[in-house]
């Protein structure tokens, strides 16, 4: 909520319009649990649906999709936290700081792979020498975090294009708006 208020506030376009225009997005994302098979339906929905033109689309998304992990390192430092304090560690700041540094970097390639973020839990708490034990809390839960990183995933894709788009005057608000129609619509 907070990226598309920014977004909208930033390049001058009504938020809820954003969120509608995505739709196929999140459906996609949401379904698949994937970044990489989210790609091609953001692809069609940056161009099509919010008017991105196809330089800013076909550089910014398929870079972000190798790149951004911020879900998944967000959803791996909240369960190693969660779990430091269940077992009743005392950690000082360095922990925490050393905790999302390993969920960075862990979670860098599990992008483009369902369930990957389990795997991720689990080097980390390695890493940051915390019981392993601790991962069997999260694989229960694991199914409904995902839906959350790969919404966090995609959307900041879809939305950095936007403002890069925007900052370029490469945004077509006509498509945007819908007075406007750009490629042919293959999904419905």
């Amino acid at each position: 909520i907070l990226y598309t208020l920014i977004v909208g506030f930033v390049c001058k376009l009504n938020p809820i319009r954003l969120v509608q225009n995505l739709s196929r997005t999140y459906i996609m994302g949401v379904s698949t649990q994937s970044s990489a098979m989210t790609l091609p339906t953001e692809l069609m929905d940056a161009k099509e649906r919010l008017g991105i033109s196809d330089r800013i689309a076909e550089f910014v998304l398929p870079l972000g999709n190798a790149i951004n992990t911020n879900g998944a390192a967000v959803t791996t430092i909240i369960a190693g936290v969660t779990c430091a304090h269940i077992f009743g560690l005392n950690w000082g700041m360095q922990q925490y700081i050393m905790l999302a540094i390993y969920s960075v970097i862990a979670t860098y390639g599990n992008t483009t792979v369902p369930g990957g973020g389990i795997v991720a839990v689990a080097v980390v708490f390695e890493m940051a020498g915390l019981p392993l034990e601790g991962v069997a809390l999260f694989v229960s839960v694991d199914f409904f975090t995902s839906l959350t990183r790969i919404i966090l995933n995609v959307v900041s894709d879809v939305y950095v294009a936007v403002i890069v788009a925007h900052s370029e005057n490469e945004l077509d608000r006509d498509v945007f708006y819908g007075r406007k129609q750009v490629g042919e619509n293959l999904m419905p």
